[in-house]
């Protein structure tokens, strides 16, 4: 991307994040809680379950609150001509895809390389609760931790519990007045990839995404 596209993307991150805490503010709570991890200072891949159209609320907000410029990769067939296309792409945001992996991981280490954070769902699509396994996740893609070991960067499980209470999957829009919903978002302690076996490393990542969801009265 180029500087003014840059620049268009920091600007739209910008206008999202505040969309973002006025919704959070008038409707759904979203709790971010980073007490208990010894985060890294500078770049980090961040990863997390995908469970409900809410993540376009919470990521924001997270990012908001680590205090760095970030991207997230997102599948590419939401690109398609239209208005979600034309946000992701004002946004930055990085079409990811089996087709186009390498150019999408190369893209995604230079933003590490520049200094930003960049965020990743490894499971590659919205996973209802019905679908989820026992393990608590759905069988991840290994891309996190390709872009993790060539950047150079350790990847950090971020646990999120609400979510799909605040926008069930399958439904148009969330329960904003319906009822007032608290999502709660946890980032746990970064780990450092020095495998690469990277299906395995994004398997750990996830088990610890897992046990590291808040639970009531934590």
């Amino acid at each position: 991307m180029g500087t003014r596209s840059q620049r268009r993307a920091e600007t739209g991150w910008t206008v999202l994040t505040w969309l973002a805490l006025v919704a959070s503010r008038l409707t759904t709570t979203v709790r971010i809680d980073l007490g208990n991890a010894n985060l890294p200072d500078g770049p980090a891949v961040y990863v997390s379950k995908h469970r409900s159209l809410f993540d376009v609320i919470w990521v924001p907000i997270l990012f908001r609150a680590l205090g760095r410029p970030a991207r997230i990769a997102v599948n590419r067939r939401f690109f398609s001509p239209g208005p979600i296309g034309w946000l992701l792409r004002n946004l930055g945001c990085v079409p990811f895809s089996s087709s186009n992996k390498d150019e999408a991981i190369a893209e995604m280490v230079g933003h590490l390389r520049a200094g930003r954070i960049v965020g990743v769902m490894p499971e590659g699509r919205i996973v209802p609760s019905s679908d989820v396994p026992d393990c608590g996740f759905a069988q991840p893609r290994p891309g996190a931790s390709m872009i993790a070991i060539e950047a150079d960067v350790p990847v950090v499980p971020v646990s999120v519990v609400g979510a799909e209470d605040a926008w069930p999957p399958g439904t148009r829009l969330p329960r904003w007045f319906r009822r007032k919903e608290v999502v709660d978002v946890r980032p746990g302690q970064p780990l450092k990839p020095t495998s690469n076996d990277h299906l395995a490393t994004v398997i750990h990542a996830m088990e610890a995404v897992v046990a590291g969801e808040p639970r009531p009265n934590q």
